[in-house]
């Protein structure tokens, strides 16, 4: 005899609520790939979403871009998750991810009209790196989302760019990746 959908899924959320970060994580990518199995693509992506998240709090990075990336090949104009993989890129270090998921993130944010809340999550990228090439390429990104003064602040045309980048070279690589994952988390909940 076959569980119910409706039946299951309750049964993968009250699973999910009792486990670590990571189990969760597993269960609501389960979930969502039932959802979407039965064609409800709305319900999928916000398991996926929440599985995302879980990862994100379970500090399992790499699975966390994953899912993005799978949750993308459902919902390709998804910002938050092209942002998510924009902060995970930069806290990983590899200038050519960095610059390939940032592009990525403003150009879906601009074609959503998000380009205020790209404004604040650049702003917030340039405070957790101290690395120059990628503030280069945060402050190339505010001007093509129309804030010219914030990417002359963040170049150091203001005492505020600098310390931006005196405490962001101060972090320890475990007190960045908090700032990071918080960051990410913090972003509104659609995916």
């Amino acid at each position: 005899m076959t569980i119910p959908f409706e039946d299951e899924i309750r049964e993968l959320e009250s699973e999910a609520e009792r486990s670590d970060a990571g189990t969760a994580a597993h269960i609501l990518n389960r979930a969502g790939d039932m959802c979407l199995g039965q064609g409800r693509k709305d319900r999928a992506l916000s398991y996926y979403g929440r599985a995302i998240d879980a990862n994100l709090y379970g500090r399992r990075y790499d699975a966390a871009a994953g899912l993005c990336r799978k949750l993308l090949r459902i919902s390709p104009r998804s910002v938050r998750t092209r942002c998510t993989l924009a902060w995970l890129a930069l806290g990983h270090g590899d200038l050519q991810e960095t610059v390939r998921e940032l592009g990525e993130y403003v150009s879906a944010a601009i074609d959503a009209g998000e380009r205020e809340r790209a404004a604040t999550n650049l702003a917030a990228m340039a405070a957790v790196t101290p690395d120059r090439r990628i503030r280069e390429l945060l402050a190339a990104h505010l001007e093509r989302i129309g804030k010219p003064a914030d990417a002359e602040a963040l170049r150091g045309g203001s005492q505020e760019a600098g310390g931006a980048n005196a405490s962001a070279g101060g972090d320890s690589e475990e007190e960045r990746w908090t700032r990071i994952v918080n960051a990410a988390l913090g972003e509104p909940k659609d995916r």
